[in-house]
């Protein structure tokens, strides 16, 4: 039973971590994106916030 428990939390992290980083990318894509397309402002506020989804992964793997 103790394996199942171990295999369930590390699946969740796993999952949690991939998903912060996906954050990351999405958010840094779209906000370069919007930077070419005419839209600096919103482009510039996506690309300065994306770094906290990789702080959040971080704080994630150290909290365990």
């Amino acid at each position: 039973m103790d394996s199942d428990g171990a295999l369930a939390r590390t699946t969740r992290r796993r999952r949690l971590l991939f998903g912060l980083v996906g954050l990351f990318v999405v958010l840094l894509t779209v906000g370069t994106s919007l930077i070419f397309a005419g839209y600096p402002g919103l482009g510039i506020t996506l690309v300065a916030v994306s770094p906290l989804a990789l702080v959040a992964a971080v704080v994630s793997l150290v909290r365990g």
